[in-house]
């Protein structure tokens, strides 16, 4: 199934938001692998670029939400370590398959995660930091005028 961004997801960060399309981008990069070719070589280039950019942009999102007081923060970071494990035990289930059967089922995981992880953690997850990210945004308004910016 491919995902498709729309305004919904906004988290009202451009950066983040971008970052979220380029996720979607790359996780619909994964699924057309997998439906085509399934060509592990170049699902696992694809995985390496998930799992390097995932970390840039949580890097990102943690920074947006320290600035934004984000009351939920600890619990995010959280969710975020268990996204990098849950991705990181996947890749070495692809790349370490040693049968047919075995590829089969990591791909069966890897499906599962891909599709759920991002709807569900942008979703669940992050779109409740949207309130606090407006709010933070509304009241850097007022600074850049008097700063003259």
């Amino acid at each position: 199934m491919t995902i498709l961004w729309r305004d919904g997801l906004s988290v009202g960060n451009e950066i983040i938001d971008g970052d979220h399309k380029r996720l979607i981008a790359i996780i619909n990069s994964a699924e057309e692998v997998i439906n085509e070719s399934g060509s592990r070589r170049e699902l696992e280039r694809i995985l390496k670029d998930l799992d390097q950019y995932t970390k840039e942009h949580f890097a990102r999102e943690e920074a947006l939400q320290r600035a934004a007081g984000y009351p939920f923060h600890e619990a995010h970071l959280l969710e975020h370590a268990g996204l990098i494990d849950a991705l990181q035990q996947i890749r070495s289930r692809v790349s370490g398959a040693k049968d047919c059967y075995e590829y089969e089922r990591a791909l069966s995981g890897l499906c599962e995660l891909l599709e759920n992880w991002l709807m569900n953690h942008v979703i669940t997850h992050d779109l409740r930091m949207r309130p606090f990210v407006e709010k933070n945004r509304a009241d850097a308004e007022p600074e850049r005028e008097l700063a003259g910016v």
